[in-house]
């Protein structure tokens, strides 16, 4: 189970998955028996199956929804442009970018009055190259963006982009094990990303809409942004090239 997970059923509440391992929901009833969680199997790069999940969500609630957590994403082959597979390329493009898409506008005629968007992105959008990454970081650059304009265009959601530190046996790192353990990176704990993720759908946050952050910053040196970011278009953003 991941942190979200587990910080999200701190409290009794309604969740909806997209997507679950076979033992998760059992084990968030152990948790919090009073957690009451539905699940869908969802092609995300389809919109009826998308919004046919979100609409069944909302119905069985009986109501809006309060917040979004979008962690949709694809790894595709770590090959050069030339000698990837062309369709599984692609389809970090197809989850990535038009499964959120298709994500948002499911949403959006749902959300509740001052709803909350948090999207899980990566720091792969603004770090040096890598030789294979093509697919992943410019599906999730143009992720990033989508969720930036989403933000733009309607200031009445808060819309909170956020990096969630390394995180192993992911479906996104799982393909990519051998790499990170032979650059030497060191991975963060699962709760990072989970509790960050929670304080990013806060009141406390709404000042970093249409930002991107990174989950292992410290939450109060944040806050201590808050006038700068209102100041500055280009807080927190990748904006201008210097």
């Amino acid at each position: 189970m991941s942190g979200f997970d587990r910080s999200k059923i701190d409290y009794p509440g309604r969740v909806a998955w997209a997507a679950l391992e076979n033992n998760t929901k059992a084990e968030i009833a152990k948790l919090n028996p009073e957690t009451t969680v539905w699940t869908y199997r969802v092609d995300i790069s389809n919109e009826e199956s998308t919004t046919a999940a979100v609409q069944s969500f909302a119905k069985a609630t009986k109501g809006t929804i309060d917040i979004l957590v979008a962690n949709a994403g694809y790894m595709p082959e770590t090959k050069r442009i030339v000698e990837t597979d062309a369709d599984d390329w692609w389809k970090s493009f197809e989850i990535s970018v038009r499964g959120n898409f298709n994500l948002i506008r499911a949403f959006h005629p749902l959300a509740a009055p001052g709803a909350s968007v948090v999207h899980v992105s990566t720091a792969a959008i603004h770090l040096e190259y890598m030789e294979g990454f093509s697919g992943y970081r410019s599906s999730k650059i143009a992720a990033y963006k989508l969720f930036q304009w989403y933000a733009y265009e309607n200031p009445s959601i808060a819309v909170v982009q956020f990096h969630p530190g390394l995180i192993m046996d992911t479906a996104i790192t799982r393909p990519i094990t051998g790499i990170i353990e032979e650059a030497g990176l060191i991975p963060d704990d699962i709760s990072l990303p989970g509790d960050f993720a929670v304080w990013a759908a806060s009141d406390e946050a709404k000042f970093l809409c249409g930002r991107f952050v990174w989950a292992t910053w410290d939450v109060d040196e944040l806050k201590a942004t808050k006038d700068d970011v209102a100041a500055n278009w280009d807080k927190f953003t990748m904006g201008p090239i210097p």
